[in-house]
């Protein structure tokens, strides 16, 4: 079973959240919202977790409008912000070649995922990069998991995540 482990926020949500969170961080309000909350669960049924396929992003989500506390983290945003293809999806390529390069780069410790900030825009990015691709391979491998699935692939234009998961598997 391919396990959908992403989009457990995004500008639905009136605060900012990780899109893709090993853990749910210390002050996201979203409890069980994470790649180990999901897997876990399906496990503790009873779903062998060598048939588990963890999904994970090859795309960040954004929002707009975000304050400046906690650098913008679990902090509210008036709006979806602008994105690759639809409002608020980016995808890696758009955000290592346009954003990574002129936004504040933070990781959230407990969520192992990055983010990026920009507190002039009020614009507030959550993805996944090579590091916490690493370790979302490394947790596959550590729980049995089946192997990974990506969505989507073309978000990764020049195949950092994509080698990150092939070398780590």
């Amino acid at each position: 079973m391919n396990l959908m482990s992403y989009d457990f926020h995004g500008s639905w949500d009136p605060i900012t959240g990780h899109n893709a969170p090993m853990s749910v961080g210390s002050k996201d309000t979203a409890a069980g919202f994470s790649v180990k909350d999901a897997v876990d669960s399906y496990i503790k049924a009873g779903f062998p977790a060598a048939k588990l396929v963890l999904g994970v992003p090859f795309y960040g989500r954004g929002w707009e409008g975000v304050g400046p506390a906690s650098s913008g983290l679990y902090q509210s945003g008036t709006s979806a912000s602008v994105g690759t293809w639809e409002k608020g999806v980016f995808d890696f390529s758009d955000i290592k070649a346009n954003y990574l390069p002129s936004m504040t780069r933070l990781r959230d410790a407990d969520a192992q995922v990055p983010y990026l900030y920009d507190p002039a825009r009020g614009l507030w990015i959550s993805y996944d990069d090579a590091q916490s691709m690493k370790i979302k391979a490394d947790y596959i491998t550590a729980k049995g998991l089946g192997g990974a699935m990506v969505w989507e692939i073309t978000g990764d234009r020049s195949e950092v995540l994509l080698d990150t998961l092939v070398t780590n598997l």
